[in-house]
Formats: C-alpha cells, sequence, structure tokens
C-alpha cells in the first residue's frame, strides 16, 4: 500500500517542483521586466520634461522672431518714410538758409509794426509799411533785405491762434486780427474802434488778456468818476 501512494505522490511532487521552478522562473522574469519598465519610466518622464523644456524653448524663440520680424518691418518702414522726407527736408533747410539772409529786415520790420503802427488806422497802416519803411529799407546804402511781400503777422502768430481768437467772439476782419496781435504780442495799446463792443467783449474772455481786462475795467471806473465829479462841480 506504502508503495501505491508513494507511486501516486511522487509525480505530484514532481510536477509540484516543476511548476515551482516555472513560477520561479517567471517571477524572475517578471522582477526584471519591473525593473525594465520602471527605468523606461524614469527615461520617459525624463524625455518629457527635455521635450516640454525644448518646445518651450522653441515657443519663446519663435516670439522673439516674431517680434524681431515686426521690429525689422516697422524699421523698413521708418526707413522708407524717411528716405522719402530727405528730398522735403533739404527743401526745409534751404528755405531756412534763405530765410536767414532776411531775418534782421523781416524782425525789423515786424517789430517796428508792433511799436508804431497800433495807434492808426488800415489805410495809415499800409501807407507805412508799403510807401516808407519798405522804401526806406532798399534806399539803404547798404540795403537790408526783406522777405518779398511779408506779413509781420507771420512771425508773431498763426492761423491756429487767430482761430482760437475768432472762437472767443474776435472779428475775423484784418484790422481786429492785428490789434489782437499787438495787445497779445506786446505791451501796446491799439487804435480799437469797436461800436458794437466786439472787441471789448473779446479782451474780457480772453484767458491772454486778463490784465489788461482788469486794467480797461479800471481805466473805464476811473474816467466814469471823473465825468460825475466834473457834472457835479457844475
Amino acid at each position: 500500500m506504502t508503495m501505491t501512494m508513494t507511486m501516486q505522490v511522487e509525480p505530484k511532487r514532481m510536477a509540484l517542483s516543476a511548476a515551482n521552478d516555472q513560477l520561479n522562473a517567471a517571477m524572475e522574469k517578471l522582477n526584471q521586466l519591473k525593473v525594465k519598465i520602471t527605468s523606461l519610466e524614469q527615461a520617459l518622464s525624463k524625455l518629457t520634461a527635455e521635450f516640454e523644456k525644448a518646445t518651450t524653448a522653441k515657443l519663446k524663440c519663435q516670439q522673439e522672431a516674431d517680434l524681431t520680424n515686426k521690429t525689422i518691418n516697422l524699421a523698413n518702414r521708418l526707413v522708407g518714410g524717411l528716405a522719402s522726407e530727405n528730398v522735403r527736408w533739404a527743401e526745409a533747410v534751404a528755405g531756412f538758409k534763405e530765410a536767414g539772409k532776411t531775418l534782421p529786415g523781416d524782425v525789423l520790420l515786424t517789430t517796428a509794426f508792433m511799436s508804431y503802427v497800433g495807434c492808426f488806422m488800415k489805410q495809415y497802416r499800409v501807407d507805412l509799411m508799403e510807401k516808407h519803411w519798405l522804401p526806406f529799407l532798399k534806399t539803404l546804402q547798404t540795403p537790408i533785405p526783406v522777405t518779398p511781400e511779408l506779413d509781420p503777422l507771420s512771425l508773431l502768430t498763426d492761423d491756429a491762434q487767430i482761430a482760437t481768437w475768432n472762437n472767443e467772439g474776435l472779428p475775423n476782419d484784418r484790422m481786429s486780427t492785428e490789434n489782437a496781435t499787438i495787445l497779445t504780442s506786446a505791451e501796446r495799446w491799439p487804435l480799437i474802434i469797436d461800436p458794437q463792443l466786439q472787441g471789448i467783449k473779446w479782451i474780457k474772455v480772453s484767458s491772454h488778456l486778463l490784465d489788461l481786462s482788469k486794467k480797461l475795467l479800471r481805466l473805464a471806473a476811473k474816467a466814469g468818476a471823473l465825468r460825475v465829479g466834473s457834472v457835479a462841480q457844475r
């Protein structure tokens, strides 16, 4: 009976031993695979980090390249624009050089205009410029050059300033513009014929003439007081 049991058990033991050997071999192989997988995962993580870093660097380089291209395009446009302005600048320089020759005479006439014509009416102002001062400068032993058809107002004001005065209520005739220019450019009081009181209204509202407005009001008040005193004495 013992022999019979041994014959039945021994094959099973041998099968168990073979199965254990296979299991051990499989476990060893599994462990090797796990180690390899871990190594591959570490390598993958490293490669992924390097890829992300390289992608970030690529995007940064692309942005810098785009910005550089934009800057280059703007620079090319600027250079092109400046090149086209070269002719205008050359003409402006030539004009300034030519204007430098007549500047002393222009300033002389303009200062004379501010100093002396304010007390005269329109026709006398024109006669002073065209019949006296300009011929006198030309007949000097050393003539003083003057810009042809010089307008003294061109050295004292501009169209934008005149438009501002008109918006403030100044009449847009030549006489009013000259008077306003003298008032705002010098300590002179021009002749103001103002039956509609447009000039005095402009003086009151003009931000450039607040002090003058106060002086005129004081003078008007003083003149009124003198008139009242004179009537009272009579």
